[in-house]
């Protein structure tokens, strides 16, 4: 069986003052069900951008993605972006929530994107509201949530569509250690409990330290690493 995920020797430039700047060169990781990965490094190594680049929101200038044995980089805009919202699920340092709808709506927000009905997935948001210890939030505004709790339906919202990969960019970065620490603790838990691959972007070495493997972004080059 090939691995769920897979980068091949992907690269990234861009153009600077009529000159091409490299921001990744030659990026090879293999990801497998139910792993977790961490990516570390200092700020402005093009962490971000690489994560842009293995959940199809940015496009590479080289290189392929391979998801299942099966490279994703001929897609079109339309066909890459259904792919991304079946397959990959985002969680964010800021959790980009509506603020003018509930937990739950947010939570059901994919899937109405996907073009199911808010009956059909009513039920599925509350279960997985419930999942991540928001069953007594579910109907609040998200702006009436704390920052913990925030983090909370958006990771609720990345499962909903059921992905097999969760990009995670910082998503305890905004938050006090204690609810750092327990938002990290809920994605190890259904990591382990939906067999997901998770790869995570992180500064909190601890955090880190915690996953199967650490990678080190440095100077466009990612290595394998031990904490």
């Amino acid at each position: 069986m090939p691995p769920l995920f897979e980068s091949r020797n992907l690269s990234k430039n861009y153009i600077s003052s009529n000159q091409p700047l490299e921001i990744l060169a030659d990026v090879n990781l293999t990801v497998n069900q139910g792993e977790k990965v961490a990516i570390i490094g200092t700020s402005g190594t093009g962490k971000t951008t690489l994560l842009h680049l293995f959940g199809g929101l940015a496009r590479p200038s080289s290189g392929a993605i391979l998801f299942s044995g099966k490279d994703i980089s001929g897609k079109n805009d339309e066909e890459l972006a259904a792919f991304r919202n079946k397959a990959i699920g985002f969680v964010f340092q800021f959790h980009h929530l509506l603020p003018e709808f509930s937990a739950l709506e947010n939570t059901i927000m994919p899937a109405l994107i996907n073009g199911k009905t808010a009956q059909e997935t009513h039920e599925q948001g509350i279960a997985l509201l419930e999942e991540v210890g928001l069953g007594h939030r579910i109907n609040h505004l998200v702006t009436l949530l704390s920052g913990g709790e925030q983090q909370r339906v958006a990771l609720a919202r990345a499962l909903i569509m059921e992905p097999d990969l969760l990009l995670a960019d910082e998503p305890t970065g905004n938050l006090d250690p204690e609810s750092g620490a327990s938002i990290f603790e809920l994605i190890s838990s259904l990591n382990h409990s939906r067999g997901l691959a998770t790869i995570m972007v992180t500064h909190n070495h601890q955090i880190a330290g915690q996953m199967d493997r650490c990678y080190i972004l440095n100077q466009g080059i990612l290595t394998e690493t031990t904490l």
